[in-house]
C-alpha cells in the first residue's frame, strides 16, 4: 500500500477534487470547512474595498469578494492552488491580483493600503506568525479588520479513511 498523501499536496488534492471544489460557493466566503458562511457584520460592506486574502487557496473567497466589489489581493504559497485560484477568476470574470509566495512576504504592498484582510486557516502552517501579523498591521488601515479562523486542535488527530469517513489516529 502507497504511503498517505500529506501536508500540502494532499489538501491541493483534496481542495480541488470535485465534487467539492464545484460545491463550494462562490457568493460568500466560508470561515471553514463545513463552517457557516462569513457573517457580513463581521467585515461589512466590501464595495470598493482592498481586501488581502491570505492563504487563498483555490480562490472561493476572492471570487465570492470581488463578487461583493472588493479589490482582492490574494496570496497563497501553493502554485497549484493559485492555478486553481485564477482559472476560477477567468471562468467567472472577475479580477482579482494573485500572487505566489510566503504569507509574510508582502513588501509589495504598500502601507496602510488594506481595508480588510482574512486568513481563513491558512496561518496554521506558518512558521513565524510574529513576522505575518507585522506585516498585516503595516498593511491595514487604521481600525481595519483582520478576520483569521483556525482550524480545532482536534483536527490533528483524524485522518481521512479510504471509504470517505475519518478515523481517530495516535500521534
Amino acid at each position: 500500500m502507497a504511503p498517505a498523501e500529506t501536508g500540502l499536496a494532499a489538501w491541493t488534492r483534496y481542495s480541488t477534487a470535485l465534487p467539492y471544489a464545484a460545491e463550494r460557493p462562490l457568493d460568500h466566503v466560508e470561515i471553514g470547512p463545513a463552517l457557516p458562511r462569513l457573517d457580513r457584520r463581521l467585515i461589512g460592506d466590501v464595495t470598493n474595498k482592498r481586501v488581502l486574502d491570505l492563504g487563498c487557496g483555490a480562490g472561493h473567497a476572492v471570487v465570492a469578494l470581488a463578487r461583493q466589489g472588493a479589490k482582492v489581493i490574494g496570496i497563497d504559497t501553493d502554485a497549484g492552488q493559485l492555478a486553481h485560484a485564477r482559472e476560477l477568476c477567468e471562468r467567472h470574470e472577475v479580477r482579482a491580483e494573485l500572487h505566489h509566495g510566503d504569507l509574510a512576504d508582502l513588501a509589495f504592498i504598500p502601507s496602510a493600503s488594506i481595508d480588510v484582510a482574512l486568513a481563513v486557516f491558512s496561518l496554521a502552517a506558518v512558521a513565524d506568525l510574529d513576522r505575518v501579523f507585522r506585516q498585516v498591521h503595516r498593511l491595514l488601515q487604521p481600525e481595519a479588520p483582520l478576520l483569521l479562523t483556525l482550524p480545532h486542535p482536534f483536527a490533528v488527530l483524524v485522518e481521512p479513511v479510504h471509504d470517505g469517513g475519518l478515523r481517530v489516529i495516535r500521534k
